[in-house]
């Protein structure tokens, strides 16, 4: 992965930067919207992707495919089911990404994130994040 070929595009498609930019704003102060705003960004973000992604040898990238993967499943909740809105249990459950055993909405950290837990999530998503950009970069080399 070559993160120049990405900043190349965006030196000569400024308007992709303003719009990002906007749009980070926009999430900054949006309340309790953040990811419906982050969103909107998702056509840039996808397509600076497949241009890092074109020139990729994604036969020698299965290990950290897999583990992003993962990461992904567990971050989106896939196979966990979302709880209901009732507040008949307190406490909130340590996360793994994202709260293994949500008792109620409150408990999910996009919704309302207690310092503990969000910190302890921002921890674990920037040490999955060095060690595939590590994995990445050594495989590259």
């Amino acid at each position: 992965m070559r993160p120049r070929v990405v900043f190349r595009f965006l030196a000569t498609s400024p308007e992709y930067v303003i719009l990002l930019v906007a749009i980070a704003c926009m999430a900054w102060v949006g309340g309790s919207d953040t990811e419906r705003f982050l969103l909107w960004s998702a056509p840039v973000v996808l397509l600076l992707v497949g241009i890092a992604a074109a020139d990729v040898d994604w036969q020698a990238g299965k290990g950290p495919l897999v583990l992003l993967g993962l990461g992904q499943m567990l971050s989106g909740r896939w196979f966990f089911t979302t709880p209901t809105t009732s507040i008949e249990s307190l406490g909130h459950s340590w996360p793994i990404l994202t709260p293994l055993h949500a008792r109620q909405v409150e408990d999910l950290l996009s919704l309302t994130p207690d310092r503990v837990a969000g910190s302890a999530a921002l921890i674990q998503y920037s040490v999955l994040t060095i060690t595939l950009l590590l994995w990445l970069r050594r495989r590259a080399v």
